[in-house]
């Protein structure tokens, strides 16, 4: 028996999940970060150096497991498109 038998739904998963996540944020005209919205004791660094930000600091704390993270939450404001 192969080890891959059995496993072609993961594939389906994967891609519905994709689909569902795309749908979801095609409902936002934008998405903003807010640090302000943080509780006291979650702060996020804000002054770290980063060679991957715009400006040279990074604004969450990333962190992986089996998945990439982002330590103590991320917290956004998101506006809806305007119905046509």
């Amino acid at each position: 028996m192969n080890v891959r038998d059995g496993l072609e739904w993961i594939q389906f998963v994967y891609n519905e999940t994709s689909f569902m996540l795309v749908r979801l944020l095609q409902r936002f005209s934008s998405i903003k970060l807010r640090q302000d919205a943080h509780p006291e004791s979650m702060a996020p660094p804000g002054v770290e150096r980063s060679p991957y930000a715009v400006d040279g600091r990074e604004r969450v704390c990333m962190r992986s497991h089996l998945t990439t993270y982002v330590k103590n939450g991320l917290w956004v404001e998101m506006e809806e498109v305007a119905a046509a």
